[in-house]
């Protein structure tokens, strides 16, 4: 065991060293070597939020490569082609991870090309994970009413419960029968 003082002043040393690195020389080496780019497809309140929250926060250490629209829709960046380019704008702009944003997946070449594109080895990704990874919270338009509705995660199952009645009362003999001895101390 270290004496105190030398655990402080490690303490205090390694908060100084980390405290520089973060701020100054973790931006710099982004700058030097570039970050990853993200190709968003789809224009919904998600795509929308995680872009700005890009732009706002360098320290997520990503940049935006671009957006693939429908034809006339207008984003806050630039647009690189419509959903049939999109294939063209990944060959040529490379990006590390395509996070996908659509208000509903009716286009089935998009949906063609966005899964050739996955089992190619490219990052696809919906847009309401990376949204509820930036935010800490669940992007609440993404859930659907008839998700809620119909769907079974959040329903007990029979075995779980009878399973959980069982161990429950085990541990609870267990805690009274390990603590019997200290409560006849107290109560003597």
């Amino acid at each position: 065991v270290l004496p105190q003082e030398i655990t402080v002043l490690g303490s205090a040393i390694t908060f100084v060293v980390l405290l520089l690195w973060r701020i100054y020389l973790h931006p710099r080496l982004w700058l030097a070597f570039g970050t990853p780019q993200v190709l968003f497809v789809g224009n919904n309140s998600a795509i929308r939020s995680i872009a700005q929250s890009i732009q706002w926060r360098p320290l997520l250490g990503l940049s935006i490569a671009g957006y693939i629209v429908e034809p006339d829709t207008s984003v806050n960046g630039k647009v690189l082609g419509g959903f049939r380019d999109l294939r063209r704008v990944v060959k040529e702009l490379t990006p590390e991870r395509i996070i996908v944003g659509l208000t509903e997946a009716s286009d089935q070449l998009l949906m063609k090309d966005l899964f050739e594109l996955r089992l190619s080895g490219w990052s696809v990704e919906d847009a309401a994970p990376v949204y509820e990874s930036i935010y800490g919270r669940m992007y609440s338009p993404g859930i659907k009413p008839y998700m809620v509705v119909f769907r079974d995660e959040l329903s007990e199952k029979p075995a779980s419960l009878a399973l959980q009645s069982i161990y429950t009362n085990l541990v609870a003999l267990a805690v009274v029968i390990l603590t019997a001895p200290l409560l006849l101390i107290i109560g003597i």
